[in-house]
């Protein structure tokens, strides 16, 4: 029945619910508050009873996702979907087939446990149904199966250092961590990141061995006594005067002096004139003047030295003596084929007179054993030379300039 309210009154509502005939029909009706004063309501309103609902029964339940990956010590959630979607009763219940593997909750919230494979069942409360998702759990970890070191074999000199590099397989394991040994450290020293120190010669090997598994892998490494590098050559003498068929023994210094390696290559630039064997030793083979260069192995630094080689001619008189036939007639540019020496014979000076526009040349004294006893340079045309602290004997005089022109005379020392 409809209920009239007064405007700007303040009602209240009440439901009143009655089991009727003692079973589960109930009857429910409205009444408005009393009039006031506590008592009892002023109308109970009717209202029709409920009955009791039907029931609707589970058909089927499936589950989602079906196939799931998950790793160890992460969760995930399954879901049920029960069939009609307005059963009277949706409620299921979870299970493992092997909670080793995998756990699951009664909601649904499946756990890895450690590696396998599970199948995770959800069961209907209303009929028993079930359907399943089978559960993969992997390692939480990127497991190294692997390393691989490199260089495999390397050469060193004490003091030298390297850094070693390892590989991983695969390269993006969860533990990357290396741990680097030595296998005599007094030989090569290395360090928690693979850096390689040449300490004293000998050899060592060095292993990388991976924090996770343990793999290994190892490096031969040689070291060799330092190396000093050469930093110059020097050649003694550096210029020298030889009479041909004679030989002399060109030395060659190598700075630093404690270099390691102290070999030296020697050449000739005119091998006609004098030749050099691979120890410095030069021989003269004919008139002129020739570079004797000594080039170190160690860096390519090189010297030379000046070596002149005279001819001698034998002459019967003692003013001058003519030029070597195989010579040009146009030696020393002379004025004409002769230089004086006088006085001849002598014992304590001489001088020797050459023509006036001869250019700069080179005077050289030999003994009778063709030893070099006086060697002088000048561009004047007369040379006075002390002869008082030579020996009693006929000497040679050889006269040559940079062009090679060469004239030859002889004196006696009384």
């Amino acid at each position: 029945m409809p209920v009239e309210l007064e405007a700007g009154g303040l009602y209240y509502m009440e439901a009143l619910m009655n089991e009727g005939n003692g079973g589960d029909h109930l009857t429910v009706g409205w009444r408005r508050p009393s009039d006031g004063d506590g008592e009892g309501p002023s109308e109970v309103l009717h209202c029709a009873y409920f009955a009791e609902l039907p029931s609707v029964a589970v058909t089927g339940v499936s589950v989602s996702p079906s196939l799931a990956n998950l790793t160890v010590g992460s969760a995930l959630s399954l879901s049920a979907s029960v069939a009609p979607s307005d059963a009277t009763d949706p409620g299921v219940s979870w299970s493992s087939s092997d909670e080793g593997v995998a756990t699951v909750g009664p909601d649904g919230l499946v756990t890895g446990v450690s590696v396998g494979v599970a199948t995770v069942t959800a069961t209907t409360s209303d009929g028993g149904h079930t359907a399943s998702a089978e559960v993969t759990v992997e390692d939480s970890q990127i497991r190294v199966s692997g390393i691989l070191i490199s260089p495999d074999r390397y050469e060193l000199v004490e003091g030298e250092s390297l850094q070693m590099i390892t590989t991983l397989t695969p390269t993006n394991p969860t533990n990357d961590k290396v741990i680097w040994s030595s296998s005599d450290s007094l030989v090569v020293n290395v360090d928690s990141l693979g850096m390689a120190t040449a300490l004293l010669p000998g050899q060592a090997v060095v292993t990388a061995t991976t924090d996770d598994g343990g793999y290994t892998s190892s490096s031969e490494i040689i070291v060799a006594d330092s190396i000093i590098p050469v930093s110059g050559i020097y050649l003694n003498p550096d210029t020298a005067e030889l009479i041909v068929g004679n030989t002399l023994q060109v030395l060659a210094t190598i700075a630093p002096n404690n270099a390691t390696n102290d070999k030296v290559h020697w050449s000739s630039r005119d091998s006609l004139v004098a030749s050099v064997d691979t120890l410095g030793l030069v021989t003269a083979h004919s008139p002129g003047n020739v570079n004797i260069t000594g080039t170190s192995d160690d860096g390519g630094y090189t010297y030379s030295s000046l070596i002149s080689v005279y001819e001698v001619v034998t002459t019967n008189t003692n003013k001058s003596i003519s030029t070597s036939k195989k010579k040009d007639t146009n030696i020393l540019n002379p004025v004409n084929d002769e230089f004086k020496i006088f006085p001849n014979p002598a014992s304590d000076f001489i001088t020797i007179v050459i023509p006036e526009n001869t250019k700069e040349c080179v005077l050289g004294i030999y003994d009778e054993s063709n030893r070099l006893v006086i060697r002088q340079i000048g561009s004047n045309n007369e040379f006075k030379i002390d002869v008082s602290g030579l020996s009693k004997g006929v000497y040679i005089i050889v006269l040559s300039d940079l062009e090679n022109n060469t004239l030859y005379g002889k004196f006696l020392k009384e």
